[in-house]
This record gives structure tokens, sequence and C-alpha cells, in this order.
């Protein structure tokens, strides 16, 4: 009986939830989308692979290489919001910064003429961002000079997929053909 009242409580306390599903006939540049971040306005950031999309709950602003400064791939393929409110966008050519203040687009390479693929992103305690690619392996952004270090000497493999900061500064890596590492960057050691 307990059971009953209880679970019947939370049948009529259950709040209704009304979706709405946008695609290329609502102005989304494509329809697969690989990434959402919400900005510090509450406008959400779509990324396709066709390009970023702006939403502001009513209509779709596109940016890509066409019609934007700063943009150098429409692949996007990750998002991360650093403290002080930019998005990184991590594209299939470089990083693309999106600067919240200047409402302005860059994109950072790390090697001339060498295309860098992203497929994720995390910030560490200190602001960094961390990289994973297929292409070039564990990188590192310093977010003050904006320049790219390569932790790949770290692994055993260069296919980075994914990866994931912890508290403590320490790094989860996943590759696509050697595993999960365990790294620690202040002793430069991965195990």
């Amino acid at each position: 009986l307990v059971c009953f009242v209880f679970s019947a409580g939370m049948l009529f306390s259950q709040t209704s939830y009304r979706f709405n599903n946008y695609s290329i006939n609502e102005g989304l540049s494509q329809s697969v989308v690989t990434c959402i971040l919400q900005d510090n306005s509450n406008a959400l950031w779509v990324g396709t692979q066709e390009g970023l999309n702006r939403f502001d709950g009513k209509t779709f602003d596109i940016y890509n290489s066409d019609n934007t400064e700063g943009i150098e791939s429409e692949n996007i393929r990750y998002s991360a919001k650093t403290a002080d409110g930019n998005i990184w966008f991590g594209t299939t050519n470089g990083l693309v910064k999106y600067d919240f203040k200047k409402e302005t687009f860059k994109t950072i390479h790390f090697q001339k003429n060498i295309p860098l693929q992203i497929e994720n992103i995390s910030i560490d305690i200190e602001g960094n961002l961390w990289l994973s690619s297929l292409t070039s392996g564990l990188l590192r952004l310093n977010h003050q000079t904006e320049k790219i270090t390569s932790y790949s000497h770290l692994l055993p493999s260069n296919k980075v997929l994914t990866l994931h900061c912890e508290k403590n500064g320490d790094i989860f890596v996943a590759t696509e053909d050697k595993g999960l590492f365990h790294c620690n960057v202040k002793n430069k050691v991965a195990r």
C-alpha cells in the first residue's frame, strides 16, 4: 500500500515537457548536429558539418568559412566554454576561438599547412585547453599565449579520441588503438 501511494504521488507530480524539432526547414545549416553549447547571453551554439549555428530562441544565424572571417572549416567537431565566456570549437582544420566580448572568430593552428582535426576539448584547472586529435595526438593550448604544445610523447599513439581533465591536474586519455591512459602532466608520465 505504501509503495502504491508513493508511486501514484510521483506520477501526478511529474512535469510535462514540450519539445520542438529544428532542422534545415527552420534555418539550421544541417540536420546532423555534432555539439551544442549555451553562451553567456543564453544563446545556443549548434555545431554541424556545415558550420556553426547561433540560435537566439527564434532564429538561426549561420557562420562558416564562406561568410565569416576567422573560420576556416565548416566541420565543427566539439565545443567548450572557458570561464571568461569565450567559446572554443574543435574543427577538422584547427581550433576556432569565439571571443564573446568582441564577437569575433579566430582559427588557431598547431603547425602551418598541416590540418589539425580536433575530436575533443577539456579544460584544466588553470584554464588551459587540452585537445585530442586523431592526427596530432595529445595537445595543450595555453590560454594566455594561445600557443599549442604537443604532449604526444607521453603516449604510444597519436590517435587520441577523447580526454578528460581531473581537478588534480591529471588527464585521462583514450586512444583509438592503444587503450586508455592516465597522464600525470607535471611528472610527464602516462600509464
